[in-house]
């Protein structure tokens, strides 16, 4: 073999190397790029599922404000968070069918649990439409006692606890994909900061999209908690699960901090006002805690007509009004992903 025959058989092996180098990177960017997308779509059906559980939540206060009120605009407000409350649930729906495109075992799963709990939301709404019925009649304390005992059991026992299972599902399923993305990305040195950077934005996203959720569902089980207080006979029963959910309420508002700080330290812009946003809502509940235990306190002395006068006059406007209003905007907006999956490979 002459002196040139070697060399082109040297380049020619180098080339070959190179070449099966290449491909296997071009093969792990794209399956890796496919692993962000999913991540995506995984943060998304997670926030409809989120989202789902907020109006649902919400639409219940203002059933219970329409029941002790009276007040027109308050059913008002029961209607129109039922549709934002139905079309989280549709969009649910709509996610599980894209899953079943990709995966027809797991597609098919989440639509029957989505179907699942809109019927089960369905009958919840049945029986508040009943407890209606009974306050238009004059019946104000059956109307109370079907909410408080056919209506919350309901909704913890079984609505809840569908939406509460599903959501549990997605954050495993966002877990795995994570887990699986920076096993790769560990095998992959050419891997640039950035991509590290757009994966711990979307752990961020995550930690921030369960702590705001968790705050709204234990904000909304205070007031529901408040209203049942107004009947003497579940007065010790209605302050103890206050109570409670104040507890829950205060940690849910800590996670959201430690969440915000985490995401402060990736430099990302407009921290500072998500920070603003935390500071107010905390004072705004702060401010609601100390109307409602003016209740209570109203409420263990008799006077129930004050108690009532102090919750319709300045706990529910808070919390309907200013409060939920802000934990909702901080949901949307904690809404986040890899915005461009391609630069974690640039």
């Amino acid at each position: 073999m002459t002196i040139k025959q070697k060399l082109f058989t040297i380049v020619l092996i180098i080339c070959s190397v190179l070449g099966l180098l290449v491909g296997g990177m071009i093969w792990s960017t794209q399956h890796n790029v496919r692993q962000i997308q999913a991540i995506g779509a995984s943060l998304n059906h997670l926030y409809t599922l989120l989202e789902a559980r907020f109006f649902v939540s919400i639409q219940m206060n203002h059933a219970l404000d329409y029941l002790v009120t009276h007040h027109e605009q308050d059913k008002k407000n029961f209607e129109a968070t039922g549709k934002k409350a139905v079309q989280a649930l549709h969009n649910w729906i709509a996610e599980a069918g894209k899953s079943a495109i990709k995966n027809q075992g797991k597609g098919r799963d989440m639509i029957d649990q989505a179907r699942s709990v809109q019927s089960d939301y369905q009958d919840v709404i049945d029986m508040v439409v009943n407890a209606f019925e009974f306050a238009g009649i004059g019946e104000q304390e059956e109307a109370l006692d079907l909410m408080s005992e056919e209506v919350d059991p309901w909704m913890e026992d079984v609505l809840f606890k569908g939406l509460d299972e599903a959501i549990t599902i997605e954050i495993a399923e966002v877990n795995d994909h994570y887990q699986e993305f920076l096993i790769k990305m560990g095998l992959m040195p050419w891997i640039s900061q950035e991509g590290a950077r757009q994966v711990k934005i979307a752990q961020a996203a995550i930690r921030l999209c369960i702590s705001i959720d968790k705050i709204s569902f234990h904000v909304g089980r205070q007031f529901n908690d408040l209203i049942h207080s107004l009947q003497p006979e579940k007065y010790d029963e209605s302050k103890k699960n206050f109570q409670r959910d104040e507890y829950d309420a205060k940690l849910a508002i800590q996670a959201w901090d430690h969440a915000l700080q985490a995401h402060r330290s990736l430099g990302l812009p407009g921290e500072d006002a998500d920070l603003r946003m935390a500071q107010t809502v905390e004072a705004t509940y702060l401010e609601l805690l100390d109307f409602s235990d003016i209740a209570l306190e109203l409420q263990a002395r008799g006077e129930t007509a004050e108690a009532l006068q102090l919750i319709d006059q300045k706990v529910e406007p808070l919390a309907n009004h200013e409060l939920l209003p802000l934990i909702q905007k901080a949901l949307k907006e904690s809404k986040g992903c890899p915005a461009q999956p391609n630069a974690c490979w640039t």
